[in-house]
């Protein structure tokens, strides 16, 4: 199983939100992830790891 990042998974977040030009207010109501949340992950403020199958 792969590891990801905080930091890649903060980078691939942004440039992802960015290249479709939504807003993080607009990821949140698509995803259901509080804003707040996303901006914590976009700034690598989450400690953690994700496992990606």
């Amino acid at each position: 199983m792969k590891q990801l990042s905080t930091a890649k998974l903060a980078k691939t977040i942004k440039e992802k939100r960015e290249e479709k030009d939504l807003t993080q207010e607009q990821l949140s109501s698509l995803t259901g992830i509080n804003r707040v949340m996303i901006a914590r992950i976009e700034l690598v403020k989450v400690k953690a790891y994700w496992r990606v199958s």
